[in-house]
């Protein structure tokens, strides 16, 4: 039986600064290469990688994928200002635009099965229905004088989308409503205490919780359901944490995330009392910069490693149960 953290690097000379990653249509991880203008899939099981790239050169710097619910994949292009889906039966590409999208960069899928997306550059959320006949005319994009820069975005399950807002020296959270008929006016703002911190990515544990990690050494977490009334901002820190992003819950029901600035892999308990008490830490020789990791179908982690060119999966064993005892704690 494998051990938990054992790494096992894929590489292809095609795959050029892999960053966003996702378990997606057909069992597939399914990432983007941000360089190239591509994206890409690989089998978890096999680890057999393809790759694909517009024949016709449109999009540039795609950024962040998700499965839509067309039976296709959604993907940002923060360079060419383009929501692109990729049809992987016809290996098609059709990208959408709006005359106020710029820099979109996250992309999630809501309760209400709608594709959302933040656009970094103008201040706006949008979102796509891609099981219109005509996703294009469903197009929408919300601005707000308290969006500002958003990045990382979330979608709950009661139909919330919660925003990142990463205006330098003015870290903020907001919500708004995805079931609102004007989601723009339901939008409520919350700033960060501590001004110094970048907001990057999402996870939401089992009791409900959610965390962002933040550049440059610390994570915060918070309970969505009392957001709009009464956030209350826990943060946590650990000398072991150097640029935390691309944080999830992974099927052993811990935090799994990219240790960037150190090029690790960690892991924590959100249950324990001191939740970075638990904090374990895994490396390989051959990361670099890792970037993104989601859970696949495998049962195991899978990442990004934006300099070194290459995917990584970290193994998480199925007999391991839920919450279990950490050396020294």
């Amino acid at each position: 039986m494998s051990q938990t953290g054992q790494i096992t690097i894929y590489s292809d000379a095609r795959i050029k600064a892999p960053t966003g990653i996702i378990s997606g249509l057909n069992r597939q991880v399914w990432f983007t290469s941000l360089e190239n203008n591509g994206i890409g899939s690989i089998d978890p099981f096999s680890g057999h990688i393809e790759l694909f790239f517009d024949p016709d050169k449109r999009i540039q710097y795609p950024a962040n994928i998700y499965e839509g619910l067309d039976q296709c994949m959604w993907f940002t292009c923060v360079g060419s200002n383009h929501l692109v889906r990729f049809n992987p039966t016809h290996q098609a590409m059709t990208l959408y635009s709006h005359p106020e999208m710029k820099a979109p960069v996250a992309i999630k899928r809501s309760a209400d099965g709608r594709i959302w997306f933040s656009c970094r550059d103008s201040n706006a959320i949008g979102c796509i229905d891609t099981s219109a006949k005509e996703p294009g005319s469903t197009l929408q994009l919300f601005q707000h004088a308290q969006i500002m820069r958003p990045a990382a975005i979330y979608a709950t399950a009661d139909n919330k989308l919660i925003f990142l807002n990463t205006m330098t020296g003015a870290p903020s959270i907001g919500m708004l409503d995805c079931s609102a008929s004007h989601p723009e006016k339901s939008i409520v703002v919350h700033p960060l205490e501590h001004t110094h911190l970048q907001l990057r990515a999402f996870a939401q544990d089992r009791q409900g919780y959610i965390w962002n990690a933040c550049f440059p050494n610390m994570f915060v977490k918070y309970q969505p359901h009392t957001f709009a009334a009464h956030p209350e901002f826990h943060f946590y820190t650990h000398a072991d944490l150097h640029n935390p992003d691309g944080l999830y819950l992974g099927k052993d029901e811990t935090i799994w995330f990219v240790n960037s600035g150190a090029n690790s892999i960690g892991r924590f308990n959100p249950s324990h009392a001191t939740p970075l008490a638990s904090l374990q830490l895994f490396s390989h020789a051959d990361m670099e910069l890792p970037f993104d990791i989601k859970p696949a179908a495998d049962g195991n982690m899978w990442f990004t490693n934006k300099k070194s060119n290459t995917l990584g999966k970290i193994t998480v064993p199925k007999g391991e149960h839920r919450y279990w005892e950490f050396p020294g704690v």
